[in-house]
């Protein structure tokens, strides 16, 4: 711009030999639903899944030289052999993974073939990370933008008062709102559900039929009883990915072949017992 010109303003000319510059636009996706929520591996698994997937990938080395633990929460004598020991995870592959009537999850090993109770296998998950929240009591709580309220009988109203300082080193916000009645205002963060009341009244429900009666249990009963409450239901079809994320979890657990209360999570079948059933 020169000054110096009285009133004008000098505008320079394009010229032709450069590119037209583009006039600027908006990229337009028409499939896309504002209130749909975003589908990932981790929205139907815990959160603390997220961490390192190169860790739970190489799931062959991290139990390379361990001995496993058998035996279950709550059993005092270790249930029958499922067949799984760490060797069997050696030079396996989970890149190929089948799940059959949205119940099971099929995949290749080295002995043979492994079969996984994908609901059963969500359950050990989910328990073992409440159970560390529970010894760090540092649960975080996802705050309800519209709380919850639940009316509850009497016996019920008691058992939720008894286990309400678990419940909140879990992540749950829960207050009294009259008799027999409870609002809830928060749920751990770990979790994602659209029916906390739900959740609530199957905890409760799992809670009392429970064998476990000893205090020093009751904390692991909470847990185990909140696992089994918020598994995934069968029924619910995963993809590839989803699958790949749950078995490296449940590898990353302490015992990961059977639930808390003693259920069998996974079996093998050997290249040995598919070969009788082809009689050779």
């Amino acid at each position: 711009i020169d000054f110096d010109q009285d009133g004008s303003i000098e505008i320079p000319i394009a010229k032709r030999d450069k590119t037209d510059i583009p006039y600027p636009g908006i990229s337009i996706n028409p499939g896309y639903n504002p209130f749909e929520q975003e589908k990932t591996p981790s929205s139907r698994i815990p959160k603390s899944a997220q961490t390192d997937q190169k860790h739970f990938s190489r799931w062959e080395e991290l139990y390379k030289g361990t001995q496993l633990l058998l035996k279950p929460e709550n059993q005092d004598v270790a249930p029958q052999d499922s067949g799984w020991s760490p060797k069997t995870l050696e030079g396996s592959s989970f890149k190929k993974v089948l799940q059959l009537k949205q119940k099971y999850i099929l995949s290749p090993v080295k002995s043979g073939l492994m079969l996984i109770d994908q609901r059963r296998a969500h359950e050990r998950i989910l328990f073992e990370q409440f159970m560390e929240v529970l010894k760090s009591e540092s649960a975080a709580s996802q705050q309800q933008l519209f709380p919850k309220t639940i009316e509850l009988n009497a016996g019920d109203a008691e058992l939720l008062k008894n286990i309400s300082g678990d419940l909140l080193s879990l992540g749950f916000d829960i207050r009294e709102f009259g008799k027999n009645t409870f609002v809830i205002n928060g749920l751990p963060g770990m979790l994602a559900v659209s029916s906390p009341e739900v959740i609530l009244e199957k905890l409760l429900e799992e809670y009392k039929n429970s064998p476990v009666d000893a205090k020093s249990k009751a904390r692991e009963q909470v847990a185990a009883s909140l696992a089994k409450a918020s598994a995934l239901n069968y029924g619910t079809e995963l993809n590839q990915e989803e699958i790949i994320h749950l078995i490296d979890r449940l590898f990353a657990c302490a015992k990961p072949n059977y639930t808390p209360d003693g259920k069998k999570v996974l079996t093998i079948f050997s290249l040995d017992e598919i070969e009788k059933l082809f009689n050779r």
